[in-house]
């Protein structure tokens, strides 16, 4: 493409951008035209009439806002909650605004605004009084719990059943460091079994055989898992 047929395109693309950004409506050209249509219902706080029939609330205090920062004026119309959301679809109306609720049904229905309440609802519970109320010995009592010394008792057997596992494949080929007698050989498994899977290793247990490191592999990994997986269920136990 030469030089000149390239200018010739890149003029029509600015003109074509400019089409569409004067084409897009602005609060301006709203307010030139004629006012927003505003559908509402009762909801106090957020939108309730008062006597003289005018409405008020939360909701309508912050239209108020946004038509004088923005320069826009509208007109309010009441109805059902229901109708709220066909006046939408069916363009009878420009916004709603009530006590109106963010749902995946509505969302498939119209668009809304970022929420601008949260309610804080929350469950009340009987407040404890002297000891049980006590920071510390709210800690203590959840972390030494019934499943806290289950989970020791289990990982306990895991480390003794890896432990006996890497003295039996290294007894032999590897007296200075898992031999000696049965108690002393699977105290030097357990804690091999216990340094290699905290990722440690002191090194002063090292498997020889071929059995021994590829075990050793294995539970390096393994270790990472069971480590993290123990360490998650301390934290539940603490949180819950």
């Amino acid at each position: 493409m030469t030089p000149r047929p390239r200018l010739v395109l890149l003029v029509v693309l600015l003109l074509l951008v400019l089409v569409m950004v004067g084409a897009t409506p602005s609060f301006g050209q709203i307010r030139s035209t004629e006012p927003l249509v505003i559908g509402t219902k009762e909801a106090p706080p957020f939108a309730f009439k008062r006597e003289d029939g005018t409405w008020d609330g939360i909701s309508f205090a912050l239209m108020r806002r946004l038509s004088n920062d923005l320069g826009f004026d509208y007109r309010i119309e009441e109805r059902t909650l229901d109708g709220l959301f066909t006046g939408l679809e069916e363009g009878q109306l420009d916004l709603s605004i009530a006590a109106l609720t963010v749902t995946p049904e509505r969302e498939e229905r119209v668009d809304f605004s970022h929420p601008y309440h949260t309610s804080g609802l929350a469950i009340a519970t009987r407040s404890e009084s002297g000891l049980e109320a006590s920071t510390v010995f709210l800690f203590l009592k959840r972390l030494f719990s019934i499943q806290f010394f289950q989970g020791i008792a289990a990982l306990g057997i895991v480390l003794l059943a890896t432990g006996g596992l890497i003295w039996w494949l290294e007894r032999r080929k590897n007296p200075e460091q898992f031999g000696g007698s049965t108690a002393r050989g699977l105290g030097s498994g357990f804690w091999w079994s216990a340094v290699t899977m905290t990722t440690v290793g002191y090194g002063d247990k090292a498997p020889r055989s071929l059995g021994g490191r590829i075990l050793t592999l294995f539970w390096m990994f393994a270790g990472l898992i069971l480590a993290s997986s123990f360490t998650a269920a301390i934290t539940t136990a603490l949180t819950v």
